[in-house]
């Protein structure tokens, strides 16, 4: 096996370990020359996430600075990833002209090469603006024989990014044919084809990804995701096509918008102050939960789950309890800017949670023999994901039941509320009929 695929396999396994992956759209080419281009909202995460999702050998495009970087470098030199010199590093640019080469000849050989053609992460609510890197990478790779390269784009959406388990998902777009805009060029330099083919790596990249005006957005975003669903069954996927009415309205009917958003926002935040969401006022919340039969079986159900869970969770924060503590130290050390956060947490983890398994299984070993030491450790993982179900799943349980009892006694206030929320459903049917407008 080689070290690419080894340092893949445990980054993969790694950053899937972090984040609930849900891959949409189409797929990666299996085979021929492929240039994928994604944004860059989270670091080192990223390319972690596309070489999960591409589903083939990548080359990756790293600024030059990471390939100097302890224990980094090991990583970024060990996928034969290619340096990217930036004036903002401090590094002489025209170094850049051997990875154009070394980019070309990937593409000629039949390779995928992954660039960010944003050029850096960012923490910013939509996609900035493309650097024209991507564009002159697919232009020599084509004049030196690519004829069949396409440009993949990759949207991906993350979710509170830097929480463990929180979910990411990943837009494969349609393949972009260079050949069309490349096949006029005249020259590696000719501007007039590089910026068009900038323009179109850059629509290809909003096509698939969630854009926003600025984050006060995403909570608006979410109340009507909640009150107002929409065909696509993925979340992701759902925010995007509200993400762009909500731009599309801004330009078409501003007033109408804005008030509708006040609307939304007075909603939520009523049911904030009560402690609520918009999901509470849904059936499983309503009437029909408020029967004896159904209280007495949640009951149940939760009090057993409680009694067996509660040892085997105890176990897994008790074993984990050393690592866990020390990658949150670090965290909290390193005081990482949100774009690097997760990079932060799963890098630390690589090094910490490894290294107790060393030490722990030597503990073990001298105390309960090679036998006890391998039971405690093969049964470690079962109960380090039992720990973190058991505590998320008792603190849903515990709001549940609070909400169930503040309904239960607060019917008129429900009823309220739900005839708002359906008045605001019929509010945004209004506005999408404005957009179905030509």
């Amino acid at each position: 096996m080689s070290v690419y695929a080894i340092i893949a396999a445990v980054v993969g396994v790694a950053v899937d370990a972090f984040y609930r992956r849900t891959s949409l759209g189409g797929a990666v080419p299996p085979t021929g020359p492929v240039l994928l281009v994604a944004n860059h909202p989270n670091g080192l995460i990223d390319p972690a996430v596309v070489l999960n999702t591409a589903g083939r050998p990548v080359r990756m495009l790293a600024k030059a600075p990471l390939f100097d970087m302890p224990g980094i470098s090991l990583l970024v030199k060990g996928m034969n990833a290619l340096p990217v010199y930036r004036q903002k590093d401090g590094a002489d640019t025209a170094h850049n002209a051997a990875t154009f080469d070394a980019v070309a000849r990937a593409l000629v050989a039949g390779s995928a090469v992954l660039i960010f053609p944003e050029g850096i992460s960012h923490d910013e609510p939509q996609l900035q603006r493309l650097k024209t890197g991507a564009a002159r990478m697919a232009m020599a790779a084509f004049a030196a024989g690519a004829g069949e390269l396409v440009v993949v784009p990759i949207g991906l959406t993350y979710r509170d990014k830097a929480r463990f388990r929180s979910q990411v998902a990943t837009l494969v777009g349609a393949p972009l044919p260079v050949a069309p805009l490349c096949a006029r060029a005249r020259g590696a330099d000719d501007t007039g084809v590089v910026r068009a083919l900038t323009e179109a790596i850059d629509a290809a990249l909003r096509d698939v990804t969630v854009n926003l005006e600025a984050w006060e957005d995403l909570p608006l975003l979410d109340a009507v995701d909640a009150i107002w669903r929409i065909g696509d069954p993925d979340r992701a996927a759902r925010l995007k096509r509200l993400a762009d009415g909500v731009a599309e309205l801004r330009r078409r009917a501003p007033e109408r918008l804005a008030g509708v958003r006040a609307r939304v926002v007075d909603w939520v935040n009523r049911l904030e102050a009560l402690g609520l969401q918009a999901r509470d006022l849904a059936p499983e919340h309503g009437a029909a939960t408020a029967k004896a039969g159904k209280a007495l079986a949640f009951a149940a159900k939760n009090t057993i789950v409680a009694l067996v869970g509660l040892p085997v969770a105890a176990l897994g924060a008790g074993f984990f309890a050393v690592p866990f503590w020390t990658t949150h130290a670090v965290y909290l050390l390193v005081r990482p800017s949100p774009d690097v956060a997760a990079t932060v947490k799963v890098l630390a983890s690589l090094v910490f949670f490894p290294l107790w398994h060393v030490v722990a299984g030597w503990l073990l070993w001298a105390r309960f023999g090679l036998p006890g030491a391998l039971v405690v450790l093969g049964l470690a993982p079962l109960c380090g994901m039992t720990t973190r179900w058991f505590f998320r799943s008792r603190l849903r349980a515990v709001r549940d039941a609070a909400v169930f009892v503040r309904l239960l006694f607060a019917r008129r206030l429900r009823r309220l509320l739900e005839l708002e929320r359906d008045r605001l459903v019929r509010a945004i049917d209004d506005l999408a009929a404005v957009l179905d407008q030509r």
